[in-house]
């Protein structure tokens, strides 16, 4: 009647081995690269906490202005029957289990690239349902993590998915320190960089691989 891993499958594999982003249990070991391009809804299933230990820390770049939805919910039927086999292959009775409601999940956004900083806390629903954020503005360029963790102490797995939407907002040219602000710090990089630079360079903001009065110009026009 069963084709496949079933829940329980599953959730004895994450048990033993962690999910797929594993390990990612420090702001230092955070899974990057797992979200979609700005504006586009990513979707992460079948991952999991493995036990009431384990956090998850996913890693993101974003600028000023930037705005992210976050959706955390547990993941599974509301029930299932877990029990031995019988000698003969038959099922035992067992025992109901709800594989939704483990571990009560909460999540953190989290800023700096030691996660120092606490943008946001989702500890409000109860065990099974869902913690979100939307439009959750972010303060400032830089690195920002999305730290899950359980707030019992279970030790067992939950199942979860995550959902994250982040609109990055556009960089403001002449934000050399990626502030969020163009100012006298700006101001001070550029004319450190006079001249001809190596093509690319960020204070090179027309591109012609020369720092000279033109960038200036715009990295002025964009003061405050």
């Amino acid at each position: 009647a069963f084709d496949g891993p079933q829940t329980d499958d599953i959730r004895a594999i994450t048990r033993g081995y962690g999910d797929r982003f594993e390990p990612n249990d420090t702001v230092a070991a955070g899974t990057t690269g797992w979200q979609s391009t700005t504006g586009v809804t990513t979707s992460l299933v079948n991952v999991s906490i493995d036990d009431n230990t384990d956090v998850d820390f996913y890693k993101f770049e974003a600028t000023t202005g930037s705005t992210i939805n976050v959706s955390l919910g547990a993941s599974g039927p509301t029930s299932y029957n877990s029990g031995p086999q019988n000698g003969d292959g038959s099922c035992s009775a067992g025992t109901a289990l709800n594989p939704r409601t483990i571990h009560d999940l909460n999540f953190q956004v989290l800023q700096g690239n030691s996660g120092a900083t606490v943008v946001h806390t989702g500890a409000s629903a109860a065990a099974g349902s869902t913690e979100s954020v939307t439009g959750l503005a972010l303060p400032a360029t830089g690195t920002y993590f999305i730290r899950v963790y359980p707030s019992t102490t279970t030790d067992d797995v939950q199942m979860y998915s995550l959902t994250v939407t982040l609109n990055l907002a556009p960089a403001i040219p002449g934000d050399l320190d990626n502030n969020g602000q163009v100012n006298g710090g700006d101001l001070g990089i550029m004319l450190a960089l006079w001249g001809p630079v190596t093509c690319g360079n960020s204070a090179d903001l027309n591109g012609d691989c020369v720092v000279d009065g033109a960038d200036l110009g715009t990295l002025l026009s964009n003061w405050g």
